[in-house]
Parts: C-alpha cells; structure tokens; sequence
C-alpha cells in the first residue's frame, strides 16, 4: 500500500548556489519551525523545533528532487552522502549536491534564473494538535517522518493541505463541537473495565489523556461521547470512547452505530456485563431495603415518642384540674 504523504511548499529567503572541491551544491531551508503557514484550506500550520529529530536521528534515508519527482529528475539521497541536512532552532537546512549530469547542469540554471525559487518537504506525520476556533485553527506538527526535499516552482503555500491533514483537522472540529453541552466527569469513570449498563468502544487509552479535561455528552438516546484532552501537546478535545446503553443496543448494534457514522475503528470493544449490572442490583436492592429498615425504625421510633409526649401531657392536664 503506497504511503499517503503530506506536501508542503516553502519560499526560503534565498537558495544559494555554491562550488567548492569540484561540485555544485544548492543550500537553502527547508522548513521553517514555529512559523504559521498561509491559510491550508481551514486551518495553518505550524511545524514545532524538534519534529523531525527521531526522524533524521533513526537514519530513514530521504531524497532530494525536482518537484517530488514528478518530472523524473532525482538529484540526491541523504544515504549517498549528496543530501545534508541540518536541524536547527529556526528550521530545517538541505544541502543538496548536484549531479554532474545534463539535470544536474538544468537545476542549476533553474535556481540561479528563479525558475526554481522554493523548496518543500514531503513527510508523514505522527502526531499533531490543533487549537483555536472556526477561522483561526493552527494545526502543531509536534512529530513528522521525513521522506524528500524537493527544489520546487510552486508557490510558496499550496490553496489546500490534502486529504491526511483535512481529515485529521475534521476529527479536531467533531470533537470542538462535541464538547458544547458536554458535562464533567471523572477519569475513573472512563476508566472502568466491563460496564454493567453500557458497551464500550475505547478509540484510546484514557491513561493518554489529562484526567482532568474529561467530559461526557449525550449525542443521540443512548449514545454517548467520551472526550478529553492529550496529557502532550495543546490539542483540543479528542473523543476517547463511545458508550451505547445496553437497554437500547444490542453489541452488533452498537457497532453499526460506529461505522455508519464514520467513527474510527476502536482499540477495544466491551459489550456490557450482565451477570455484572445483576450484581449490581441485586446490591442496590438490599442497600434498598436497609434504608426502609432504617426509615421503619426510625418512624416507629418518632411515633413511640410522641405517644410518650401524648401521654405526658395528659398526666399534667390531669393534675392541674385535681388541684
């Protein structure tokens, strides 16, 4: 299955064309960090220090092209040596040595004329957040694999971000909207393992989550959202587990439910617990009972005692009229 990976343009401050020791070489940024992107179609970007560094430290190989090869004009591969990378404070830096070939001759003049006057990445991202609201969403790129660095003609942003970016900005929207009339709740209650009235549909671990932020919200009669926030990162609310009632769907139901309305695939489903919810309340019905015993005793009690007042009250009316 080919990977789906994310494309970004970028317009550095210069691209340089240098030689030394016999060999061209074109030397610009890549990625800029903590800078916001042009509108992406909904939200900006901003890539976070550091969101490469497993990446380049874990020696995946990465490429250096033409327009991400789409014109069959490969120039370098970080395996080979030809293609330097530096990760810094302000951004990502390639070094790209040309090939002393007819396209490595062709990109050069390209660069130095301005038909090629940017640079973009390709990269998958692992882990991202979003803040904000509708009109200021900022998408964090906390965690990227890097694949290719290409010497592009493009603008400096594309109109839209593709499919991977839209769909995850998506999920962030679901659960903003969600969170509107939701109701606190504890993390031992997202906790708890084989419920007795409700099957589960755990997305995520709650142990991920800052057990603080957790919320509940009816979305439809007997279905309800689970939702909190990323203990890393500043995320908005996720959804972390689906709840069905068990009065009104059956397992199989429950399931439908998921996948007729989009819901990721979950980590675990739990139907209820019968023999649990019986002992459950069979408890409720003896915690019952003792409270009517107790409220028995004590209302036999407050009448024994104003019968014994009654009674009181007579002797005294008795006396005074003897007198």
């Amino acid at each position: 299955m080919r990977e789906e990976l994310e494309i970004r343009y970028y317009k550095p401050e210069e691209l340089r064309v240098e030689a030394a020791d016999g060999c061209k070489r074109i030397s610009g940024m890549a990625v800029p960090y903590g800078s916001p992107s042009e509108d992406l179609g909904g939200f900006r970007e901003v890539i976070e220090p550091g969101a490469f560094a497993d990446s380049l430290a874990g020696g995946n190989d990465i490429v250096a092209d033409v327009e991400h090869s789409k014109m069959d004009r490969k120039l370098a591969k970080r395996s080979r040596g030809t293609l330097e990378l530096r990760d810094t404070q302000p951004g990502l830096y390639a070094t790209i040595s040309l090939p002393a070939t007819s396209v490595g001759r062709d990109t050069e003049e390209e660069v130095r004329g301005g038909l090629l006057d940017g640079m973009s990445i390709g990269m998958k991202v692992l882990k991202d957040s979003f803040a904000g609201k509708a009109g200021e969403v900022v998408r964090h790129v906390h965690k990227a694999i890097l694949r290719s660095v290409s010497l592009t003609g493009f603008p400096a942003y594309p109109q839209t971000a593709g499919t991977v970016a839209l769909r995850s900005l998506e999920a962030y929207r679901t659960a903003a909207e969600l969170e509107d009339g939701s109701v606190p709740m504890a993390v031992e209650e997202a906790e708890q393992r084989a419920l007795a009235n409700e099957h589960a549909a755990r997305m995520h671990d709650p142990a991920d989550f800052d057990p603080d932020t957790f919320r509940r919200k009816e979305l439809a009669p007997g279905v309800t959202a689970i939702m909190a926030k990323k203990k890393e990162g500043e995320g908005g609310m996720m959804i972390q587990s689906m709840r069905f009632s068990a009065d009104k769907f059956t397992p199989e139901e429950a399931k439908k439910w998921l996948k007729a309305h989009d819901m990721p695939r979950p980590m675990m489903f739990e139907p209820a617990a019968p023999e649990k919810r019986s002992t459950e309340e069979a408890d409720a019905a003896a915690k019952a009972a003792e409270e009517a015993r107790v409220a028995a005793e004590a209302q036999a009690a407050e009448e024994a005692a104003r019968v014994e007042i009654a009674a009181f009250r007579s002797r005294i009316d008795l006396e005074e009229a003897l007198l």
